[in-house]
């Protein structure tokens, strides 16, 4: 029984970031036609941090029976060392597109902000349009080919 509280202990110490992760990566999922880019950076910073913590908390109370069942200390602290190296650097990376997501894409100047909230495509020219009257009444504008 404390075997198993070992195990399952950091899982739900950790369960409240799976849980705002998931939730984060299906959000950002679902607007990404709104924002395309901002979707995409946070999509990808959060399941690095998914994925890095599942990893950690599957993989390292195994390394730690096998790691301290015969090795020797200073070839323990150098597996560690380089393994908490290697969590910081995906925190980091993940971190660095959290933080793109947010500030890069605010407001984008050489682009015209729509009446829905979204960007007109790259290059639209709302001077480029010509008045096309259709039968009904309506009036229609429509870019000159």
């Amino acid at each position: 029984m404390v075997q198993f509280i070992y195990y399952l202990s950091p899982v739900v110490i950790n369960a409240p970031l799976f849980v705002l992760w998931i939730i984060g990566i299906i959000v950002a999922l679902t607007t990404r036609r709104k924002h395309p880019q901002v979707s995409l950076l946070a999509a990808v910073a959060l399941a690095i941090q998914l994925s890095e913590t599942a990893v950690v908390l599957v993989v390292y109370p195994w390394i730690s029976q096998v790691v301290t069942s015969g090795w020797p200390a200073e070839k323990i602290n150098v597996f560690w060392m380089a393994s908490t190296f290697v969590r910081v650097f995906l925190s980091t990376i993940a971190w660095l597109l959290i933080l793109l997501a947010i500030f890069k894409y605010r407001h984008q100047q050489s682009r015209i902000l729509g009446h829905d909230g979204h960007y007109l495509p790259e290059g639209f020219d709302p001077g480029a349009t010509a008045t096309v009257q259709r039968g009904d009444g309506d009036v229609l504008y429509r870019p000159h080919p």
